[in-house]
């Protein structure tokens, strides 16, 4: 099994950031799969993203949440844009979504 490192500096430009990601995989193969396993239809999965490798899984999953630090593509093809990754954007979903039901 093949992987590619991608090193970009971060939108800060004070660190950088690396992506490792496998050759022969994506994420959206892999929520497909584990769908199947457990017979959910993968409209009725909430995912969280931030960055171009997550656009794949955006439109498998019937509730896409970008992340507020989000790349602008992923944004606009999201259901929900939640806070930051540092402020518990993926915790504020699940919370207010709990709420809801």
């Amino acid at each position: 099994m093949g992987f590619f490192i991608e090193i970009s500096p971060d939108r800060s430009g004070f660190s950088l950031t690396a992506t490792l990601m496998s050759l022969n995989r994506s994420k959206e193969c892999a929520i497909q799969e584990i769908a199947e396993l457990l017979t959910i239809p993968p409209n009725k999965i909430i995912v969280f993203g931030d960055d171009f490798n997550d656009i794949g899984m955006f439109h498998l999953c019937g509730y896409p949440v970008a992340m507020g630090n989000a790349i602008e593509e992923l944004k606009c093809i999201a259901r929900e844009v939640t806070d930051t990754n540092d402020n518990d954007g993926v915790a504020k979903t699940i919370e207010a979504l709990f709420e809801l039901y």
